[in-house]
This record gives C-alpha cells, sequence and structure tokens, in this order.
C-alpha cells in the first residue's frame, strides 16, 4: 500500500512539476534511485506475493473440504496442496466454488511484469536547458493499476478467508501433519484406488457422491472416540487383527450420520449414502503392467535426465555466447553500441529505445527467474521422496518433518544445510541469485551521448553489469546440480500408484493416474497402507509442538532401555504382549519405546496393514514386519538388534 502511494505520488509530482530530479551522471545515487530501486523494491513485493500464493494453495483444498457444497469438497481432494510454479496462473480454484481465490491467483500473475515495468518507469527529459529524472506516464500508470488490482483482488481474498473455517487445527506445511490428518479416515482405501482411473472426473464424481469432508468424525462401535479428520458417512472404518505374526484386516461398523463439526456446530450430514458407490471406469487403452517390473515413476518432465542434460549445455552454451559478446574488443559493452532505435525523450517520459534496452532485459532476466523458481519449488517438494529414497533411510526430521515446501527461500537454504541437503540449499539460494537478474538487467544500460563521436550509444553501467556477469555465471552454472542420471532421478521421482500383491503370489496393477504428489488423494496413496498411521506419534497430538516433541524423542516415561526381542507387532489400540523365538515377552511401554527409539522412514517395498505388499512410504525399523526394501537402493533395511 504505501509503495503504491509513493509511485502515484510521483507520478502525478512528476506530471505537474515536469521532473523529479535533476539528472548527474551515469551509475551515481540518483541513477540507483530511478533505475534499481524501484525494480529491487518490486522484486521484493513480488517474492512475498509468491509466499502468500504458496500459503493459500496449502489451505484453500481444505477450506473446500470445510465447505457445505460436495461439490466444492469433491474439487477440493483434487486441488494442488503446493504450487508447481508461476509461469502461468492457477484456475483450478474457480472450478471448486472459490472465485476469490481464482482472482486473486491472475492478478498475482499479471503482477510479474510489474519488475520489468518498473525498471522502464523512469527516464531523463531537457527541460529549460537541464536534464531532470522524471516518470514514465504511461508505463509508470500501467504499475499503478496492475498494484491497485492486487489490492482491490487481496482484500476480496481476505474478506473471503475471514468467513470461511478452515477445519485445520495447525498449519500443515509436511508429510506428518497429513499423517495427522488422515489417521482416522475411513477414505483410504477410496483414495488409494485414485491411481486406477483413467479420468479425473469420474473419481471426482464418486467424491462428490459420497460428500466427502474434513471435520470431527465419531463411529458408531466408539461413540465417545472423536476423530479429526478425512470422512464420509456410511463408510466402513478399517480395522485389524492380529493372526500369527501378521495383520489381517476385518470388518467395521460405517460412520453415522450423527457425527457433527464440534468447531462449529453443524452437523455433517451433508448427504447420506447406504453403501459405498466405487466403479472404475478404466480405459481399454490402460495400459497394464506386471508387478515384477515394479511401479512406474512420476517426475516433471522438465527434471527428466533428457531435459536436464539439456538445460546444463543449454545454459552454459548461452553463458559462453553473453560472456563472448559482452567482452570481446570489438563488441564490448564498455564501448556502447548504436540504439538502431528514436532516441529523443516525449514529454511524458517515454523514449523508444530506453524502453526496449530495459524492459527486455529485464523480462528476459525475469523469465530466468520463473523458469529457476518452477524447479526450485519442484525440487523442494521432491526433496522428501529423494530423503526417504536415501540409503539407510531417514529420521523424522529430515524427512517426514521436511517443510521445504512451505519456507521462505532463505528458510529454506539454512534448513537444508542443517539436514545436509546440500543440493536444495544450493538451488534454492539459487532463486535468490536469480531473483536479482531483472533487476540489475533492467537497469544496466543507458542511452548516452559520446561527445567525440557526436552520436547517442546505449552504454553499460560497468559496475552493475560486472555483477550481472558474476550472477549470470552463478545461475548458468546451478543447472549442473539437476538430477541427470537416472539414478538420482529416481530418487526424486514419486511411484504413480500403489503395487500390491499377495505374499508369495503374482498379480498385475493397472495404471491409470499418474501421482504428482500435490494433492490428498496422491499423498494417501502412499501411506493408506503404511503402519505410522497406527503409530501413536500420529494420535491427535494437542498441536504439532506435541508432534513432532513425538517424533523426535521419547517420553520419559518409555525411556526404559533398548529391548532384547526384536519381533513384536505393533497394533493399533492394543496393548498386548507378544512372545517370539527370540526372547521373553514384552511389555506395551517397550513395545512404544521401540517405536520411538533410532527411528527411521523410507520409501520403498513395505508390508501393509492388511498382509499384503505396498510400495509406499513406512517406517524402516518396523518390528514384526517383512524389512522394508528402499528404493534406489540394494540394501534391506535390518531388524532393530
Amino acid at each position: 500500500m504505501t509503495y503504491l502511494v509513493a509511485l502515484i505520488f510521483t507520478a502525478v509530482w512528476s506530471r505537474a512539476h515536469r521532473g523529479l530530479w535533476s539528472y548527474g551522471t551515469l551509475g551515481d545515487n540518483r541513477y540507483f534511485v530511478f533505475q534499481y530501486l524501484p525494480s529491487l523494491v518490486g522484486m521484493a513485493l513480488l517474492l512475498w506475493l509468491f509466499e502468500i500464493q504458496i500459503a493459500v494453495h496449502r489451505i484453500a483444498p481444505f477450506i473446500a473440504l470445510s465447505s457445505n457444497s460436495p461439490q466444492a469438497r469433491s474439487r477440493g481432494v483434487l486441488l494442488p496442496i503446493c504450487p508447481s510454479g508461476f509461469v502461468y496462473p492457477t484456475l483450478a480454484h474457480f472450478a471448486a466454488g472459490q472465485p476469490a481465490i481464482g482472482t486473486f491467483f491472475i492478478v498475482s500473475w499479471l503482477n510479474i511484469f510489474t519488475t520489468p515495468l518498473l525498471s522502464t518507469s523512469f527516464n531523463v527529459y531537457n527541460t529549460a536547458g537541464s536534464w531532470v529524472w522524471l516518470a514514465t506516464q504511461g508505463v509508470i500508470w500501467t504499475v499503478i493499476v496492475l498494484y491497485i488490482l492486487l489490492l482491490i483482488s487481496t482484500i476480496w481474498l481476505f474478506a473471503y478467508l475471514w468467513r470461511r473455517q478452515t477445519g485445520l487445527k495447525w498449519d500443515p506445511t509436511s508429510l506428518a501433519d497429513f499423517l495427522v490428518l488422515l489417521e482416522g479416515s475411513n477414505l483410504l482405501k477410496a483414495y488409494a484406488a485414485y491411481s486406477d482411473f483413467t479420468c479425473v472426473e469420474d473419481f471426482r464424481q464418486q467424491v462428490e457422491a459420497r460428500g466427502d469432508a474434513l471435520a470431527y468424525w465419531r463411529s458408531s462401535n466408539r461413540p465417545n472416540d472423536i476423530r479429526h479428520t478425512l470422512g464420509a458417512l456410511n463408510v466402513a472404518v478399517p480395522s485389524y487383527s492380529v493372526v500369527g505374526t501378521r495383520l489381517v484386516e476385518k470388518s467395521s461398523p460405517p460412520f453415522h450420520d450423527t457425527s457433527f463439526d464440534l468447531e462449529s456446530g453443524r452437523p455433517h450430514s451433508h448427504g447420506t449414502l447406504s453403501s459405498l458407490i466405487f466403479k472404475s471406469k478404466r480405459s481399454s487403452q490402460a495400459s497394464t503392467v506386471d508387478h515384477a517390473e515394479g511401479p512406474q515413476e512420476f517426475l516433471p518432465w522438465f527434471l527428466r535426465p533428457t531435459f536436464a542434460v539439456f538445460w546444463a549445455v543449454t545454459a552454459i552454451l548461452l553463458l559462453l555466447a553473453f560472456l563472448v559478446v559482452s567482452y570481446l574488443p570489438a563488441t564490448a559493452i564498455h564501448t556502447g553500441f548504436l540504439p538502431e532505435l528514436p532516441v529523443p525523450v516525449n514529454t511524458s517520459g517515454f523514449s523508444s529505445d530506453n524502453f526496449l534496452y530495459s524492459f527486455i532485459p529485464s523480462l528476459l532476466g525475469l523469465l530466468c527467474f520463473l523458469f529457476w523458481y518452477t524447479i526450485d519449488l519442484n525440487m523442494r517438494r521432491l526433496a522428501l521422496y529423494a530423503a526417504l529414497s536415501s540409503p539407510g533411510s531417514s529420521k523424522a526430521d529430515r524427512s517426514l518433518l521436511l517443510s521445504y515446501s512451505a519456507d521462505g527461500l532463505l528458510v529454506v537454504s539454512i534448513k537444508a544445510l542443517v539436514n545436509r541437503h546440500l543440493r536444495i540449499a544450493i538451488i534454492s539460494f539459487t532463486t535468490l541469485i536469480a531473483a536479482t537478474l531483472p533487476v540489475l538487467a533492467g537497469g544496466v544500460f543507458w542511452a548516452q551521448f559520446y561527445v567525440p563521436q557526436q552520436r547517442i550509444r546505449i552504454s553499460g553501467h560497468m559496475p552493475a553489469f560486472y555483477a550481472l556477469t558474476a550472477l549470470v555465471t552463478l545461475y548458468a552454472l546451478a543447472y549442473l546440480l539437476l538430477p541427470m542420471t537416472r539414478r538420482q532421478s529416481l530418487r526424486y521421482s514419486i511411484p504413480t500408484s500403489v503395487a500390491s500383491t499377495g505374499l508369495g503370489e503374482e498379480t498385475n496393477t493397472t495404471y491409470g493416474l499418474s501421482n504428482h504428489g500435490r494433492s490428498l488423494v496422491e499423498i494417501v496413496a502412499l501411506i493408506h497402507q503404511s503402519r505410522l498411521l497406527t503409530d501413536s506419534a500420529f494420535r491427535a497430538p494437542e498441536s504439532r509442538t506435541q508432534l513432532v516433541t513425538r517424533l523426535i524423542t521419547a517420553p520419559a516415561s518409555e525411556r526404559l532401555g533398548r529391548i532384547s526381542s526384536p519381533r513384536v507387532i505393533d497394533v493399533e489400540k492394543e496393548d498386548h504382549i507378544s512372545h517370539t523365538a527370540a526372547g521373553p515377552s514384552t511389555t506395551a511401554s517397550q513395545t512404544k519405546l521401540a517405536a520411538y527409539e533410532d527411528a527411521r522412514y523410507g520409501l520403498g517395498r513395505y508390508l501393509g496393514r492388511n498382509g499384503k505388499e505396498y510400495v509406499g512410504i513406512d517406517r524402516v525399523n518396523r518390528m514384526g514386519v517383512m524389512p522394508m526394501t528402499l528404493r534406489g537402493s540394494e540394501e534391506v533395511a535390518r531388524y532393530i538388534p
């Protein structure tokens, strides 16, 4: 708001007084104020605007899931939890009944052009024999209009959010937060079958028919056990029993429509179903992949090895061309070059040459920034799967609790360094470097009158150009950090579906929709049979602090030392005693201790709660089950000694 008022005041004052400040020399403090400072502030606002969009993306699906409209809720489970980039606007929220959010995203996308426009918003004009700085009226008022639209859309967004409830206890920034939300859900099987569909609309219609919602729920057999989760009416709650050393799923009664939302006090019987309707419409062209070949992997196309190599080679070649053209004696920037365009500045402050040589370089720098930011956002999101796929797996603070997708740029770099994720730290820091490119590129060229030649030539502000050269070099070299081998890319990829078989059985799995890992249903596909959902760490924590404490440290009452028996079945709500051949029976507190101590998590093949093999996320040192085979590694997790 303050910046908008300053721009309006500058535009009006310049028009009324035919100038703002007398011109000094190329590169002085006044040159910085008019050529670099406006676009620098504009870029800072743009980065903050991106952070707001990331936060809105994260809560928008839950706003939809807490609404009264079954159609909005059916769209909510498919809305992206995090953006994949800002090169183009997101339009999915209009269909989800969130026009305020959709409009805000479109206006925010339009505001990416404010940075190159601000670099051309001021020029120098000769009046009464002296040169003065003045505002370029057409350009600066375009920026003002864009900021006014942004202000209006932001006010509308805040008013919309003020009247809505998210249904959340806290901001879900990590996989652990989603595990808490899904721990008691009766929709895990329905969402896990998402990859069997070949049409998103078919899946959405089933969600709308069930009336899925995020709320406080209770089941008929445990009316006092109220859970905050994603649920639906008349859908069976899965339960399990122990048969030997395996978990076997058994039937459970459905949720009743007497459940209600404790936050708002309104009932959640938005519609009833006598039974779950589940018919997958599969296309005849859907490919069938033998289970022995393993699940397919999803990776954004621009991060696949072929494209990663292409980006790196292209960046290096363009960097070499830039250096040759900029510093070769015949074409050196410091000697200047002819504008080849009309030079005179009109009374409104517009000059075609200064506009071209400020706007175009700044726009190119902006495109470099936006493209790299897209890579950064996706690498941050996929860092979770890379950590879970690493040899030896990862502890909770370096996997389940990672919040790179929700953190600011500098925060991501610091956290990634602490977690020893050097690739992510450097990539995120490169985004900050890329953010300076449109600012420097927009002010580095300037029309100057050369007395010896009696000609106007485009000169370069050399201190800024040297800095630009260094930053462009770092930017181009950063493309070498992308995963360029199949083994590296496999670590950052996501299984497109859950590949399952009965133990010792050979079956085929049909693959339909890909798993991008960006929506609730896609997250469920990786954890729906995981025993993480029955771990006490995720059972109704009162706050995120309590959740983090549970995952990182064991309660004082449970620090009893390492247990001797490695084969203890950890079953939800069962404080049983299990006797194995490896040693005597153990108590429930010892079982809980094993769940906390040295817990490591991985992404690979694991034994699900129904006794079948799945591909997804689970604890590696899970006791009483088969060892977990991690992706991207030949190592097999061992039992706890």
